[in-house]
């Protein structure tokens, strides 16, 4: 899936949540700079803001199959 949004405006935040039949085991890369990407864990224990992470350019689930 490619998903590309369109922003003309600066200093604006967006929250997409995503759903999908994927078995990653609840982790997921997103990158840090545009260049680095970092691993990351979906914790369903904690309340949701804390599963909320920064995105610059990209975001990656891998299917464990």
């Amino acid at each position: 899936m490619r998903l590309q949004t369109d922003v003309d405006n600066e200093d604006i935040f967006f929250i997409m949540r995503l759903q999908t039949d994927a078995d990653n085991g609840d982790i997921f890369f997103t990158d840090q700079n545009g260049f680095t990407l970092m691993g990351r864990r979906n914790n369903r224990q904690r309340p949701i803001e804390t599963n909320y992470y920064p995105l610059t350019t990209m975001a990656i689930l891998e299917d464990k199959c």
